[in-house]
């Protein structure tokens, strides 16, 4: 069984760039808001700071990590959570990215802006294409160890959604004609990309948060709670009992059992890996795909060159998505109060995929000028800065508890060990 204990060192799990993902987005949502408060903008600016600068030292500790303990990082790919946060490192380019020609362009200046934009947007939808792929082939092929489905399955296929909606600040700055068209269709297949990926995973997490969810099952594991068996067969789905077809490991991996009693879901045996509560705060998560696709339809609709249709597109699009997106919020603040999740950087899941909702919702009311919007935009942004700054305040006094046992010579906690 998985248990979540104190922080790792900051920078040598991926999973740490998920703080500047959550720091960014906060910053990078005030220049779309519709309330406009004097100061604020400066008040974000720095923020974008703070998350610029966070990112070069936690690349920089990250490629020393790497010099330092190949191997270590390499079985971070084959961890069945840590491995799916790979995704977060290019959404933390993207969103510094974005921020640095929205706010940074105040400080350096457009031209040095827009070069810093366009670096960072490359990098990151470049590596964000790479996880797209590489971390679901990975899952197919065995070479991730098997989990339950949480959460986190979407970080991988995230990335090219926010490179969508970020690409759509770069539009305006191409050459017209060929290529802004080029800019705004690929923008368009990156929305494709993510959109449909997460379509294929949703099911998933939606099936395994009603069979008992991460921390919420009563007695904290199974998928399946009934006898030796989850057909005739006994320790398969299909009658010849090792794996999901007939004749065994087809389907299956070589699965010796997907069912209680077995190696496989059964919660004494070596094959799924579980999470407990500590992976209730990655329910937020199913925010960051949803939010940032009604981000990128309207945003994209706004510098498409197909007039009225790509707005009406996002608008289409992005007020049933918003629907669903409020649904899930409501759901996601249950399923987390249930869980009552000890603190770990999982809870930065509370910040960046809300901070889409944010953007996707003011990105609404500017299109549509419904008060509706524009209230909940700045409701959803005023939700966004207590989490964000109750997580960061955790995560500063979490790291220096870390700090201090390093210090005293105390050997260093992970963020995930297995008993």
């Amino acid at each position: 069984m998985a248990s979540f204990s104190p922080l790792p060192r900051a920078g040598t799990t991926p999973n740490w760039f998920a703080s500047v993902m959550g720091t960014g987005i906060v910053a990078n949502a005030v220049p779309v808001l519709p309330l406009h408060l004097p100061g604020l903008r400066g008040a974000a600016t720095v923020v974008w700071a703070i998350a610029a600068v966070w990112l070069v030292v936690l690349c920089a500790v990250m490629a020393g990590e790497w010099r330092r303990n190949a191997s270590g990082q390499l079985a971070q790919l084959r961890d069945p959570v840590l491995a799916h946060f790979w995704g977060a490192p290019p959404m933390a380019l993207l969103t510094v990215g974005a921020g640095t020609l929205a706010l940074g362009r105040d400080w350096i200046g457009l031209p040095a802006a827009l070069g810093v934009a366009w670096v960072l947007w490359v990098a990151g939808t470049a590596l964000g294409l790479v996880t797209a792929v590489g971390l679901p082939y990975r899952m197919i092929t065995g070479r991730v160890v098997d989990g339950e489905a949480f959460g986190g399955w979407l970080m991988p296929v995230v990335p090219p959604m926010v490179s969508a909606a970020t690409g759509a600040a770069l539009v305006p700055h191409l050459p017209a004609g060929q290529a802004r068209l080029t800019m705004v269709l690929g923008c368009y297949a990156l929305f494709g990309v993510s959109l449909f990926a997460t379509l294929a995973l949703l099911p998933l997490i939606w099936h395994r948060l009603v069979r008992g969810g991460p921390g919420l099952a009563p007695g904290g594991s199974g998928l399946a709670r009934g006898g030796p068996g989850l057909a005739p067969g006994g320790r398969g789905l299909a009658p010849g009992g090792s794996g999901l077809a007939p004749d065994g490991p087809d389907l299956a991996r070589g699965g010796p059992g997907v069912a209680p009693g077995g190696p496989g879901l059964a919660s004494d045996g070596p094959g799924l890996v579980r999470g407990g509560p500590g992976l209730a705060p990655t329910v937020w998560i199913v925010l960051g795909p949803l939010g940032q696709s009604i981000t990128a339809a309207n945003l994209l609709g706004g510098v498409a060159p197909f007039g009225a249709a790509g707005r009406w597109l996002g608008v289409l699009y992005g007020v049933p998505t918003w629907g669903f997106a409020m649904l899930w919020l409501v759901l996601a603040i249950a399923v987390v109060v249930r869980a009552g999740a000890p603190f770990s950087l999982t809870w930065w899941s509370f910040t960046f995929p809300l901070g889409t909702c944010v953007t996707g919702t003011c990105a609404l009311a500017e299109v549509t000028g419904a008060e509706l919007f524009t209230v909940a935009g700045v409701a959803l942004y005023v939700l966004l800065v207590g989490l964000w700054a109750a997580v960061t305040a955790r995560t500063v006094v979490a790291v220096g508890r870390v700090e201090l046992r390093r210090f005293a010579g105390t050997p260093e906690v992970q963020v995930l060990g297995r008993r």
